[in-house]
């Protein structure tokens, strides 16, 4: 059996034409403490972590960061869905929203 530690996390863009968008996101971590760690920082950011929404007040861009500083990686989730999803909502290029981490 393998498990996989991973979280599904909704962060809010500022979507095309300046309207707010939302997108789910994929973040996964190699380790236990590493997954309780990124939970514990992201309770500021979700109003009830315990319930099952992921909804945050971070941008993808800031989700980033914190996923990388627990030793994950983020994937854009269902990225052409219309609702919820980078290309469906929020952007044309994922560049727009991640900045400099794609360059």
């Amino acid at each position: 059996m393998c498990i996989i530690l991973g979280s599904e996390v909704e962060t809010s863009e500022k979507g095309r034409d300046g309207k707010k968008g939302a997108a789910h996101n994929l973040c996964y971590f190699p380790h236990l403490s590493d997954i309780k760690a990124f939970s514990n920082e992201l309770s500021h950011h979700l109003k009830n972590i315990t319930l099952s929404t992921q909804r945050t007040d971070l941008s993808g861009y800031d989700l980033i960061d914190i996923v990388e500083k627990y030793n994950g990686i983020l994937i854009p989730a269902h990225v052409f869905t219309p609702h919820k999803s980078y290309y469906g909502n929020c952007t044309d290029r994922l560049e727009n929203i991640f900045k400099e981490k794609f360059r």
